[in-house]
């Protein structure tokens, strides 16, 4: 009989998902695609076009130092966040903005990425993907083709989009679409390597593998998949949260283009936990879905009878007027010019009459939000509540475009008896949080505070088995509910009778149906036969759902019972020695030897040895990931179509060059601005080469031609060189000269001077000085006599340059002459101070013996006096 048992093993905190930041470089990850097993080296290699197409993508892209990188791959918009010393940035794109739009645009010869490819949406409709992140790793059954404007077909199993690009029709799926997007974010970023990018929280397993797929032939290297409300309630949980409490429960509300999610999360700010609740989403209701509403009503109202471009049009008109009626509650127009059959539109409406239009979506909406309410304190209250105590939502934090609808604020208001707060960028805070788990994971990055992620899973995982010769397996059971939190482990153990074994895992939809996730076979080792051993033992499946919420067998292994070898060897040689010793001791009696062999221990018993074997896992199949072979093919036409985009640019940017030097210099000599410059020799000649070169790219242009880069260079070359720049020099010469003529004459003035002033001392510098000053005086002398007798139009016989070389040398002269007097003047002074010192010393020593001669002399008489004293006192005494 088969049965299986299951052992959790939470792993959530202790073994904390990580990846090398910078370890794990670009070639690294290509490597892990192209080659598989490290083991094998037929796998490790790369052919030379694949990796010399790389380096020439890497050179095409300035490089930076940025490492941290978040990305948030909206479906409308998309924004790059870097984290650095002074916290989270986003980056700004060419056009120096902050979002980037979702669009990809093809035709002609060149890749639209962005903000072009959006500006020429209207007139390039069919060639235009926009929100490829809503069609990557789904089937073609799943697919809205109503609003989709895009050629959409199905071609083995696989979703394809048709466009014209470079004069022929292309094939692309939406993987290659989706790749397409991640290079032009790539570029924006800064050539980045390592990253974390986001994804919807309803997002499947196979949809997020297609992401990877896509960043992978991008050139990017993942380090993890975070859903969009985690990576917002990262980034609050490490800025806003209010850490003065032990816990607190946070409810984040998105209203996005395409769709609405919610989560509720509890923060543990003691142990720096964030612990999702629960999270629900309406995949298919956002600000997208209003805009329709409005431009269908108006459509019904005023009977029109549009095409997909107007109809495009006019939903872009109703986005505005929407933004315009959460502000304000009054009527509001909406006016658009030849909006069809050249015919102008206009229409009224109030928030009251949206606000009824969209009464069914706002319904589910709130059916949502309600949801989630009950689901999280349902699981608070059996999980949390005895730990942090009763259920209460301490903030609501909204954001995504659609949320400054004044309804779901007022819903939000009604669930949740709290006022919603707004003090996340509703647009920037997804990326923040996704830069803020890429420092966390990096470890070139250092932060504050590291928070541990524990999200829970959008959909239920269901584990089913058979051996390899029965036909069917056995029914699906229970693995991970509905809102188990991940990454997570889990042991299972089977009871079956021989191998192979096929091991398959499926999920629930929201229809209720049953999809294939992914299947793996458990194979004998080499040279190994267990299927004696499973007759008595199970087998065990560590299953682990990892940070990227992708399950998979991580390993699988038999364990049996293997007794110990007794060592008769031992056991005989006790007995010997007891007999030595026995001889040895003559006092002991016989009877007492019989007595100790009758009380021997008996022989232990062997003891049962558990050891295991590593069984092979292999895997079988996995949904939306792509075989090895595919992604290298992506990759290859992904450099190619960069370098085709990069040559493209070139050529154009080298025709636009010379189109400019033509015109310029056409309206130049037509103004007569330079005609003192120009030789009436050349000047004919002149106008004939721009006459000559832009009749050539008139021709050019009708044959619909395009040369090389080196071809328009060269044309534009020819003519700056032989013509353009001479006359641009002669100008700027012309210009300039006065201003570099009186510098130098004003030094050569200041060097006179200084010749003037001389000392006998000085007489062969001063004399060197003059041959110098007087050189460079003639010298300027015959610079003003041939600029006076040469025409403007002539090439200058002297350069601006030279003259200042000159005036530097007469400079440098003026310097040393002055300095070396300065030394003289120094000089002289400490000699004059030194002498003075030697006077003042002379003659306080003259002054010395007079002092002293005249001390000597007074203590005489001093002496004298008390000589003559004390003969007297001593005789009247």
């Amino acid at each position: 009989m088969w049965f299986w048992v299951v052992k959790e093993v939470d792993t959530s905190t202790s073994n904390v998902f990580r990846v090398g930041g910078r370890i794990k470089r670009y070639f690294n990850s290509v490597f892990k695609y192209f080659g598989g097993d490290n083991d094998s080296q037929e796998k490790e290699t790369i052919s030379d076009s694949i990796f010399n197409k790389y380096q020439q993508i890497m050179a095409s892209v300035s490089s930076t130092n940025t490492s941290i990188c978040g990305i948030d791959v909206g479906s409308e918009n998309c924004y790059v966040a870097v984290a650095r010393a002074g916290g989270i940035e986003i980056l700004l794109n060419e056009y120096s903005q902050r979002s980037t739009p979702a669009y990809i645009a093809f035709g002609g010869n060149q890749r639209e990425l962005g903000v072009s490819a959006k500006q020429k949406q209207m007139m390039n409709l069919q060639n235009t993907c926009y929100a490829p992140s809503l069609i990557v790793g789904k089937k073609f059954s799943d697919l809205n083709l109503k609003n989709i404007p895009n050629r959409i077909s199905e071609e083995n199993g696989q979703v394809i989009i048709t466009v014209n690009h470079d004069g022929q029709e292309r094939k692309f799926t939406p993987t290659q679409v989706m790749a397409m997007l991640f290079t032009k974010l790539r570029q924006i970023s800064g050539n980045v390597i390592d990253c974390v990018f986001n994804c919807p929280n309803y997002f499947t397993e196979p949809e997020k593998r297609a992401l990877i797929d896509a960043a992978t032939i991008s050139g990017l290297n993942p380090l993890k998949v975070i859903p969009d409300m985690t990576a917002v309630a990262l980034y609050y949980g490490f800025y806003r949260a209010n850490n003065s409490q032990d816990s607190s429960v946070v409810v984040f509300v998105d209203c996005g283009q395409t769709s609405t999610q919610t989560s509720i999360v509890l923060f543990n700010h003691k142990e720096n936990v964030l612990r999702v609740l629960d999270s629900e989403y309406q995949p298919n209701i956002g600000g997208k879905l209003f805009d329709e509403l409005l431009a269908d009503h108006f459509i019904q109202q005023k009977n029109l009878k549009l095409n997909n471009r107007a109809r495009y049009r006019l939903i872009a008109e109703c986005e505005k007027l929407k933004k315009q009626m959460s502000a304000n509650s009054n009527e509001l127009p909406i006016n658009i010019e030849c909006l069809y059959d050249d015919r102008d539109f206009s229409a009224r409406i109030d928030r009251k009459t949206f606000e009824d239009l969209s009464a069914h979506l706002l319904v589910e909406i709130k059916k949502m939000l309600s949801l989630a309410f009950q689901r999280a304190s349902e699981k608070y209250e059996k999980d949390f509540a005895e730990k942090f105590g009763k259920f209460k939502v301490d903030s609501v934090e909204i954001v995504g475009g659609t949320s400054r609808i004044p309804a779901i604020k007022q819903m939000i208001r009604e669930i949740f008896s709290i006022e919603p707060s707004t003090t996340l960028n509703a647009d920037e805070a997804v990326a923040r949080g996704c830069a803020l788990q890429c420092a966390i994971l990096s470890p070139t990055f250092k932060i504050a505070k590291e928070l541990h992620i524990q999200d829970a899973l959008a959909y239920q995982i269901n584990f089913k088995y058979r051996q390899f010769d029965a036909p069917e397996f056995k029914k699906s059971q229970l693995l991970y509910p509905r809102g188990h939190q991940f990454p997570f482990t889990k042991q299972i153990s089977l009871t079956i009778s021989s191998l192979p074994l096929v091991v398959a895992f499926d999920y629930v939809a929201n229809d209720g149906s049953l999809v294939e996730l992914s299947a793996f076979e458990i194979k004998n080792p080499p040279n190994i036969d267990v299927s004696e051993i499973l007759q008595k033992n199970q087998i065990k499946l560590k299953v682990r759902v990892d940070a990227n919420g992708l399950v998979s067998v991580y390993s699988s292994s038999v364990s049996y019972e293997k007794p110990e070898v007794t060592n008769e060897a031992m056991d005989q040689s006790q007995p010997e020695e007891k007999m030595e010793t026995d001889d040895n001791n003559s006092e002991q009696p016989a009877q007492a030897q019989d007595s100790n062999a009758a009380n021997a221990e008996p022989k232990r018993k062997s003891k049962p040895k558990m050891e295991g074997i590593d069984l092979i896992v292999e895997t079988k199949f996995i949904a939306g990931k792509l075989a090895k072979e595919d992604v290298q093919l992506f990759i290859e036409e992904e450099c190619n179509l960069i370098l085709a985009d990069k040559n493209w640019k070139e050529k154009t940017d080298a025709k636009n060059a010379l189109e400019e030097f033509i015109y310029e210099w056409r309206d130049r000599i037509q103004n007569e601005g330079y005609d003192p410059f120009i030789n009436p020799l050349d000047k004919p000649k002149f106008v004939e080469q721009l006459e000559i070169n832009e009749k050539w790219l008139y021709e050019q242009d009708e044959l619909e031609k395009m040369h090389s880069k080196s071809v328009y260079d060269e044309r534009t070359n020819s003519m700056a060189n032989a013509y353009g720049n001479k006359i641009l020099n002669r100008r700027r010469e012309f210009e300039n000269r006065p201003r570099f003529l009186e510098q130098l004459g004003q030094r050569l003035q200041q060097a006179n001077k200084l010749m003037k002033k001389s000392e006998p001392e000085e007489k062969d510098e001063v004399e060197k000085f003059i041959k110098e000053i007087n050189e460079k005086f003639v010298w300027f002398e015959d610079v003003q006599g041939k600029f006076n007798n040469s025409c403007t139009y002539d090439d200058p016989p002297f350069t601006c340059d030279e003259i200042g070389q000159k005036t530097k040398e007469v400079e440098a002269a003026i310097t040393r002459l002055h300095n070396s007097r300065t030394r003289r003047a120094e000089q002289k002074r400490k000699e004059m101070e030194d002498a003075a010192k030697a006077k003042a010393e002379a003659k306080a020593a003259e002054a010395k013996p007079e002092k002293t001669a005249e001390a000597n002399a007074g203590e005489s008489n001093e002496t004298n006096g008390q000589m003559e004293v004390d003969p007297q006192t001593e005789a009247s005494s």
